[in-house]
């Protein structure tokens, strides 16, 4: 559990995938917060203007009865019914309708309930007690035209459903014509955007779990075969750790680690080689000459000398080269002679120009040349 509330103590690649599952869950918050709300308000934007279109195109029926009627091709009372009947008769999108109120709040035409033509319809009311019809007249006598929501029963229903509506007063005749749509028109075009989002969601999250799951893996798996190479190395199992070498594959930091981890396998596999070969040595000598060419050949390091103590322990000698003529060329002879005037080997750790500028007095100083001398420490004392 303390693992689990601590992102420090996760493994590489839990956390990787928790990238995906934190960014998938904020997309999908996003989507159902913010896009959806107003995806949905936007619909609902386009219903009302393709609303209002359809009532303002139906409305020029009206001026056009009129300019006859202004003509003396009809009266306005012949007018008045071909629009009624024309406009009765007139669908869109399916079932919609238009129908006609006057402004003294009587029904002039219903096409879904006859039953209302002529009657008086200022009482009706919603089942939240709107007063519908008065409203219709109100903002057609305040605003000319305008929107109103409210429940209304859909054709061949009987139970009361949210509907908007746009209405518009056409004052030569103080009619007001209006048509509405019923909103869980957008609410299931909606719910069919939101089936869309959601399986494009998931798919979207497979998708990227399984690619956070390889990159995931590609990137744990070498990791996975360095620490197993060196618990193997730790754990002392001998020549067949040393063997292991990882596959380069990449050259990210990766391929950068794999390839750092080969090397150093290498490095230890050659020095185990080394190991062995000194321990089969027959003297000591033999030891130190193989030493000094470890560092001569393969570190390319031209200046190394190695000092070896003395049976006495207060002297030393130089061991390798073999050729004494160089020990001139680096150290005071003195250090022969009494070997805690070498500063390395009264001190015990490295002594180095290199941190300290002649920090060693027994160095011969030369132009372009520094020193670094590691003592020698077996069973905790300095034998060279």
């Amino acid at each position: 559990m303390y693992r689990f509330f601590h992102f420090g103590q996760w493994l590489i690649l839990p956390k990787i995938m928790a990238i995906s599952v934190i960014s998938l869950s904020l997309i999908t918050t996003i989507i159902i917060f913010y896009f959806s709300p107003n995806i949905e308000q936007r619909m609902l934007e386009e219903k009302k203007a393709g609303l209002k279109n359809v009532v303002d195109i139906a409305f020029v029926i009206f001026n056009d009865y009129e300019t006859l009627v202004k003509s003396g091709l009809m009266t306005r009372e012949e007018a008045q019914n071909r629009a009624i009947l024309k406009l009765k008769n007139l669908r869109y999108s399916g079932n919609e309708y238009f129908w006609i109120n006057d402004t003294g709040l009587r029904m002039v035409m219903h096409p879904i309930m006859p039953n209302l033509d002529g009657t008086d319809i200022k009482d009706i009311k919603d089942s939240t007690g709107k007063y519908l019809f008065r409203e219709f007249v109100s903002i057609g006598k305040s605003s000319g035209s305008g929107f109103v929501e409210y429940l209304w029963p859909k054709p061949g229903g009987k139970e009361p459903a949210a509907k908007v509506s746009y209405v518009k007063l056409y004052e030569p005749w103080n009619w007001v014509l209006g048509s509405g749509i019923y909103v869980d028109s957008i609410k299931k075009d909606m719910t069919k955007l939101n089936y869309l989002l959601f399986f494009g969601t998931i798919l979207f999250a497979l998708v990227t779990m399984a690619l956070a799951t390889v990159i995931g893996r590609g990137i744990t798996r070498p990791l996975k075969q360095v620490i197993d190479g060196l618990q193997d190395i730790g754990n002392g199992k001998g020549d067949a750790a040393l063997t292991n070498r990882i596959t380069i594959t990449s050259n990210d930091e990766i391929g950068l680690l794999s390839t750092e981890f080969n090397s150093l396998m290498e490095s230890i596999s050659i020095l185990a080689n080394f190991k062995k070969v000194i321990e089969e040595e027959d003297s000591v000598e033999e030891v130190y000459s193989r030493l000094g060419d470890v560092f001569v050949d393969q570190l390319r390091i031209p200046g190394c000398v190695i000092y070896a103590l003395v049976r006495d322990q207060s002297k030393m000698e130089q061991v390798y080269p073999v050729n004494a003529e160089q020990l001139d060329s680096f150290c005071d002879s003195s250090i022969l002679e009494d070997c805690d005037s070498c500063k390395a080997k009264r001190t015990a750790h490295v002594v180095s120009s290199l941190t300290y500028p002649s920090i060693c007095r027994k160095f011969h100083v030369k132009e372009n040349y520094e020193h670094y001398c590691i003592p020698l420490i077996v069973g905790g004392g300095v034998l060279g």
